[in-house]
């Protein structure tokens, strides 16, 4: 694979492991870097690698993802990295080629202003030559016309002066030698002449060979920038060709140290929080929060050995257990008796309502809080975009969850059990330690804005503010993507009810029983 000096100086400077060894054409120097393999579990290496190629826009919107989920790292799946692998070979390859492409151009470029002075220099060479060789042509005639007018007079002149007296043969020599000296100098400038002709010509004759070698090359190179183009096509097209199945899988991936965690699933609960923040600001609902509540409820939509599409949907919906009264949570707690209410259009179950999708919403809940977040135009519980956001708003309607206290009764009215509070707190904590990178202040990064209607937030109603929301200025608040900071974290007794005036009576919380833990769920055999 040619990779030129500058692509290769892009590569070793962004990358630190080096196993893959590549020789670089122009120097034929052995140089190394990191496997395409072990490069693609670096998202931001991607990026930057497809960067190099002018194939970053596409990936963006190919992947549509928040930037800050493109620059994790990540473990594939089912071979995806050998995809995306792939990719990057014919990416490096591409932009090799079209550095290469140019370098050549930008010579070419060079060679076709040195063409036209080469021209322009055999143009003025020529015309020096045919004034040299015209002032040759001049002197030389001029001195054929004296000699022969010398010659020609000679003898009648030594005839004359052998008969004349000695005044008329002193006359005689003086015109004679007078003519000679001139003779001479016309013959000398007829050399002069003669030199700078024979200069002149080969002053001309070397512009003409500097104009055929400079045109050789114009050649030269226009014929390998159109060869590199026709190359550089070729993997582009390549590229874009691979680039569809390397964005999905890269895009269901899993983050590490998170099970369940996709990309897909990160990149939904991100925007649900950059919404919300738009939205409804006073809530302070943490992405770290919702991912917390999808872990436990469906392990991100991977419960029951499902997995999401790239829709976002599961390739098998996450249907529950019925909700007759009479079966037992994992929690231990009784399921509520709820008859059916959406005609089993969601959970497929014509009789009692189950609880359905990444977020696990019942069909009467899903009904009064959904949202569109992706903008498909359709308000779906399997989907994990719509359902992140409903959640966000359901959980938004408890007040400010920058404190433990409203946090653990917002999650207890999410699923009314204490021991269902300390195990989205665990998976809380493990949430914790994953970073993400700070895109805040960067209007082109922005997440788009839900379509369709929208649950009014207790600020929306004109609320006074909470008072949790008082900042003291000795006391910078939490960034609101950490999660609670203030107060104590729930312990095994969280409060057994959530105070009903926290919450405006327009937009209270179902009065049905919200979602079950993921132990009520199972993967309906008939894939309703």
């Amino acid at each position: 694979m040619r990779v030129s000096n500058r692509v290769l100086s892009v590569l070793l400077g962004l990358f630190v492991v080096v196993s893959t060894t590549v020789v670089d054409a122009q120097t034929q120097t052995t140089v190394e870097f990191p496997e395409a393999e072990v490069l693609a579990a670096d998202g931001a290496a991607v990026e930057n690698l497809l960067a190099l190629a002018g194939l970053d826009a596409a990936w963006r919107s190919t992947t549509d993802l928040h930037p800050a989920v493109r620059v994790m790292r990540v473990d594939y799946r089912d071979g995806g990295d050998s995809t995306v692998a792939a990719l990057l070979r014919t990416t490096m390859e591409l932009a090799g080629t079209t550095a290469e492409r140019d370098e050549a151009a930008a010579e070419l470029r060079e060679v076709a202003v040195a063409l036209d002075e080469a021209f322009e220099k055999e143009r003025r060479r020529e015309i020096a030559r045919n004034r040299a060789d015209v002032y040759f042509q001049g002197i030389h005639a001029l001195a054929q016309s004296v000699a022969i007018d010398v010659f020609a007079g000679e003898d009648p002149s030594r005839s004359a002066i052998l008969g004349l007296d000695g005044e008329a043969l002193t006359v005689a020599q003086r015109e004679f030698e007078l003519t000679h000296t001139t003779l001479d100098e016309i013959f000398a400038l007829r050399q002069q002449a003669s030199d700078e002709l024979d200069a002149a010509i080969e002053a001309y004759d070397a512009a003409v060979a500097v104009r055929i070698g400079t045109e050789e090359r114009h050649a030269a190179l226009v014929e390998t920038v159109s060869e590199l183009n026709i190359t550089r096509r070729g993997l582009d097209a390549s590229a874009r060709a691979i680039l569809p199945d390397a964005a999905e899988a890269f895009t269901l991936a899993t983050i590490p140290g998170q099970p369940g965690l996709t990309a897909k699933a990160l990149n939904a609960y991100l925007n649900a929080e950059a919404v919300l923040a738009e939205r409804a600001p006073a809530c302070h609902v943490s992405w770290r929060t919702i991912a917390a509540i999808a872990s436990v409820e469906s392990v991100h939509g991977e419960y029951g050995g499902t997995r999401l599409d790239i829709d976002g949907r599961p390739v098998r919906p996450i249907v529950g257990i019925a909700l007759n009264g009479q079966t037992v949570d994992n929690f231990g707690n009784t399921t509520a008796n709820l008859p059916d209410t959406d005609n089993g259009r969601y959970d497929g179950d014509p009789n009692h309502d189950r609880a359905v999708g990444p977020l696990q919403f019942i069909p009467e809940s899903w009904h009064r809080w959904r949202l569109d977040a992706d903008g498909d135009g359709e308000e779906d519980p399997h989907d994990i975009d719509d359902a992140a956001l409903t959640a966000g708003a359901y959980l938004c309607n408890y007040g400010s969850l920058r404190n433990w206290e409203t946090w653990s009764i917002a999650v207890f009215g999410y699923n009314h059990s204490g021991a269902y509070v300390n195990s989205v707190k665990a998976s809380l904590d493990r949430i914790l330690r994953l970073r993400l990178p700070d895109f805040d202040g960067d209007e082109q990064l922005r997440q788009r804005v839900p379509y369709g209607r929208w649950v009014p937030m207790p600020d929306d109603l004109g609320n006074e503010p909470d008072p949790d929301e008082t900042t003291d200025p000795a006391v910078a608040p939490a960034p609101p993507a950490e999660g609670p900071t203030t107060d104590t974290p729930p312990t095994t007794a969280p409060p057994s009810t959530a105070p009903a005036t926290t919450v405006p009576a327009t937009t209270a919380p179902p009065t049905t029983q919200p979602p079950p833990a993921p132990g009520d769920t199972t993967v309906s055999e008939d894939g309703a």
